[in-house]
């Protein structure tokens, strides 16, 4: 009966080695990892700067916005004043347009005896080729301008304003006409006498 022997089959030759890095590729890794690490801070950079760079870009852009905004705003502001101002000044005239209707339509002695039937007096006598200029009227005077395209038109308007019913028998005390001027237009003034003890 034979022996049994061990025999052991791991020898130093057969196990695994553990490879030791040498100093050359030590260093050469480093020097890998610090280019790695240098690229990545110049990449942080670039983006830092492109994005600093878009956030300026952006501010810019609104504050040009702002801007238009203000201006925008502004001249809606000034419009609604001018319109408002436009308004009042119309509601104005046409209050005053009003009065001046209701003065008009009067009747009775009030109106026969007063500025606007003295008025439509002077209209109704106004002769073709005359015209007015200038109306003052006073009580108990008449002040009129105006300018005809021929002379021998004054003393006719002033026959048809002494036989109107308003201003009946009136004669005037002082008749100015004035040259020919352009087109042979003359310019005239006409002054009833003031009574005695009166004004203007």
């Amino acid at each position: 009966m034979s022996a049994l022997q061990q025999i052991n089959l791991l020898t130093d030759d057969l196990l695994p080695r553990r490879e030791v890095f040498t100093d050359r590729q030590l260093l050469a890794g480093c020097a890998l990892f610090a280019v790695l690490l240098c690229l990545l801070s110049l990449w942080d950079g670039w983006s830092l700067a492109k994005v600093r760079q878009q956030a300026d870009t952006a501010a810019r852009q609104l504050a040009r916005l702002d801007a238009q905004l203000a201006e925008l705003r502004k001249s809606q502001e000034g419009g609604e004043q001018a319109m408002r101002a436009e308004l009042e000044r119309l509601r104005e005239q046409r209050a005053a347009q009003a009065m001046l209707a209701q003065v008009l339509s009067e009747d009775g002695d009030k109106t026969r005896n007063g500025v606007a039937a003295a008025m439509v007096s002077l209209a109704e006598s106004v002769v073709s080729g005359l015209w007015l200029q200038e109306i003052r009227i006073y009580p108990q005077r008449l002040h009129l301008k105006g300018s005809a395209l021929d002379a021998v038109l004054v003393p006719r308007y002033l026959q048809n304003i002494a036989d109107g019913d308003r201003f009946d028998g009136l004669r005037f005390s002082s008749v100015e006409v004035s040259g020919s001027g352009s087109g042979g237009i003359v310019e005239f003034e006409l002054k009833s006498p003031q009574p005695p003890g009166g004004g203007r």
